[in-house]
């Protein structure tokens, strides 16, 4: 089965540049990509010829970067295999992934994103008999955590995510563990 792709060509390269720590300004003097083009880009109304510029500024391959903004190229499904497994739920015209990965001799499991119904995920879970310890986020876009409750309720697994996440947990009592990264705790209480 063929996937649709979660991000987005404006979100690629707003990863991209995120990473980078450079603006869209900045993207525009690397590239040499005038700054309304690379607004349009990401608008999806912009010239694709324009893309291997902002793709080497980006530090990015330009042929699949032009695939993802003309939407011509889709993934496919990541097969089952041993302890991991990929759990894809429909949101409108894309779909949303989940991992769910776990240690064969001791179960102990851990979540990657919740997807937007994590029924399959905890169907996953007791089928395997498994303790998920460990739920991370990605990202916190609605998608990405859509079923954080749930799994908080089910499982309370100890909850990870980026520091510099877009939108915050809710509830979230955030403790930072490194640079990079943050812990919310365990909601078994």
């Amino acid at each position: 089965m063929k996937l649709s792709l979660e991000d987005l060509f404006e979100d690629i390269v707003d990863k991209a540049q995120h990473g980078l720590g450079i603006n869209d300004q900045e993207l525009s003097q690397r590239s040499g990509v005038g700054l309304e083009q690379i607004r349009s880009l990401k608008q999806g109304t912009g010239d694709p010829q324009s893309i291997p510029a902002v793709a080497a500024a980006l530090g990015l391959g330009p042929a699949a970067l032009a695939e993802n903004y003309a939407k011509s190229w889709c993934p496919e499904s990541v097969p089952a295999f041993g302890n991991v497994r990929q759990v894809n739920t429909p949101l409108i015209d894309m779909t949303v992934n989940a991992y769910l990965i776990w240690d064969l001799a001791t179960k102990n499991a851990a979540i990657f994103d919740t997807g937007v119904d994590a029924t399959e995920l905890l169907a996953l879970v007791a089928t395997e008999k498994l303790t998920v310890k460990y739920l991370f986020l990605t990202h916190t876009h609605n998608d990405h955590v859509a079923e954080l409750g749930t799994l908080i309720k089910q499982t309370h697994a100890e909850i990870f995510h980026r520091t510099w996440s877009v939108y915050p947990i809710p509830g979230s009592c955030r403790k930072e563990t490194s640079s990079n990264w943050a812990t919310s705790g365990s909601r078994s209480n």
